[in-house]
């Protein structure tokens, strides 16, 4: 075997090296964006969730009982008509319920 073949037989290896190479680049590419798009769903459902976890917190601290209901309902309509306890509670609520809808908007501008 010659020089020029031996080269020959050594660029044709290359070629294929590379080759194997560059579909294993692409292989990795590929696995880094399906894991990528699975992250993204994730923080989606985790989002969803958090969200819901804080409307239910919302929901079994003031609808769901009548003395808590009551207040927010006055707070709504008469808020100078509560007593101080009951003002400040409204006001716990009314925190509670904007803190809800804050969340909302943050995940909303992070595109979650």
């Amino acid at each position: 075997m010659s020089l020029d073949e031996l080269s020959a037989i050594g660029e044709f290896i290359g070629g294929v090296g590379g080759l194997v190479a560059a579909l294993g680049v692409i292989a990795s590419l590929v696995f880094v964006g399906v894991q990528l798009r699975a992250s993204v769903r994730q923080a989606n459902a985790e989002s969803y969730a958090t969200i819901t976890s804080l409307w239910v917190e919302f929901t079994n601290a003031v609808p769901a009982n009548t003395e808590n209901w009551s207040i927010f309902y006055q707070g709504v309509r008469y808020y100078d008509a509560l007593n101080d306890s009951d003002r400040s509670r409204f006001n716990f609520y009314l925190g509670m319920y904007f803190g809800i809808q804050d969340t909302v908007m943050v995940q909303q501008q992070m595109g979650v």
